[in-house]
């Protein structure tokens, strides 16, 4: 069973404090917006799918989020659905029935092939075969105006190391629209260099990751991202800007360096600055 998502973790929300916006008169200083990071909010854990044969090496914990944000809810429950039933129109209770009832019958598939390859040979391990999988909400920031969750998602099916990865969801509360690259920014290209910028300059001391930015066409601009109060996140997977041993890897915009950016109006609206 395949699946593009990965990191294994527990459910965990940070906690940063409000900051306000710096002076205007202090030049050296950097923006800070209105975005709460926080560790206390309605945001229950719903679990959708948990079961696991340990002896097979067969483990499947399927969850979601209860936000209090009906229509943010149901978003986050069609994720868990292929993409050929997500138009399908179904009510919160039928979407994680129908959840349940796929993880069913892929777990049922996975304990099939593995029942027969264990009882094939007497020689196996968890590099082997495994089927482990995880998949994992987390409220990542929040104001009045924006709300992101975290997706983080794991697979590990043998071998020396499972696949991994992490992807933000932002949106617009009053809107109740996505908010993507093209809603922030007057010029995504624009965005691409600052952030290659930023990636050359860290890799400067450190002669032996020159490879992940020696090539600008290679380099691309993430649809993942996220908001602190230091600037926008923007996530690369394992792989991409470093070796599978440092995981996913974020390249920081800061406020200063975002504003000029920004389509107009975007940072009073969203950030309050």
């Amino acid at each position: 069973m395949k699946f593009n998502t990965a990191f294994k973790t527990t459910l965990t929300l940070s906690c940063v404090l409000l900051l306000g916006a710096c002076s205007p008169d202090d030049k050296n200083s950097t923006q800070q917006a209105n975005i709460n990071q926080i560790s206390d909010m309605q945001a229950d854990k719903l679990v959708l799918f948990s079961k696991s044969k340990k002896d097979y090496n067969i483990f499947y914990q399927i969850e979601s989020l209860t936000t209090g944000i009906d229509w943010v809810d149901t978003y986050l429950l069609k994720l868990r659905l292929p993409l050929q039933q997500r138009s399908i129109d179904l009510s919160n209770e039928e979407i994680r029935q129908k959840i349940a009832e796929n993880y069913q019958e892929a777990f049922n598939r996975d304990f099939a092939e593995a029942k027969e390859f264990f009882e094939s040979t007497k020689d196996y391990s968890p590099m082997s075969h495994s089927s482990d999988i995880s998949l994992v909400y987390n409220i990542k920031a929040k104001n009045k105006n924006i709300i992101t969750i975290e997706d983080l998602s794991s697979i590990y099916t043998g071998g020396a190391h499972g696949t991994e990865n992490l992807h933000y969801y932002n949106f617009d509360l009053k809107s109740k629209n996505k908010i993507n690259l093209t809603t922030l920014f007057k010029n995504t290209e624009q965005v691409k260099k600052e952030l290659y910028s930023i990636l050359k300059e860290q890799y400067k001391k450190d002669k032996s990751l020159t490879f992940f930015s020696s090539n600008y066409k290679n380099f691309r601009l993430p649809e993942d991202f996220y908001f602190t109060n230091k600037g926008i996140a923007f996530v690369y997977q394992p792989y991409e800007i470093g070796p599978y041993s440092q995981g996913s890897k974020s390249l920081v915009l800061d406020w200063n360096q975002a504003k000029p950016l920004f389509k107009k109006g975007i940072s009073k609206e969203y950030f309050g600055y």
